[in-house]
């Protein structure tokens, strides 16, 4: 699997945690936040391969929640052979920002609350 794909994995990831805490990623989601929510940093470490075809599992948590930014974990761990391969260990630091002045503001109490619960999830894969 090209590493890149890496990156599409974790945006289906970051779409479906946004879906659950109530603000999905369209104009009607942020609008109803109040806020953009923008990406400012991406890393990615590539533990062992992922070939095509190879079956993963994506596993993304929030390791961190601030004022006005939180981090995501994400995990992509390859199936094969009845064995589970940690691929890929990565983190995006993500800023709720304002729709008018683009500047960062606090996240909303009920964005907060729902981000929350997806700290709690997170179980070390191996």
């Amino acid at each position: 699997m090209y590493f890149g794909t890496s990156t599409r994995l974790f945006e289906i990831a970051e779409t479906e945690l946004m879906r659950d805490c109530g603000y999905p990623y369209s104009a009607e989601g942020m609008k109803a936040l109040g806020a953009y929510i923008l990406r400012v940093q991406y890393h990615v470490d590539f533990l062992a391969p992922v070939m095509l075809d190879d079956e993963v599992e994506v596993a993304l948590h929030i390791g961190e929640i601030g004022r006005a930014s939180f981090r995501q974990d994400i995990t992509i761990v390859r199936l094969h052979d009845g064995q589970r391969t940690v691929a890929a260990r990565g983190t995006c630091t993500t800023v709720c920002v304002d729709t008018v002045t683009r500047k960062a503001r606090r996240i909303p109490d009920d964005l907060r609350a729902a981000l929350a619960r997806h700290m709690t999830i997170a179980q070390e894969i191996s």
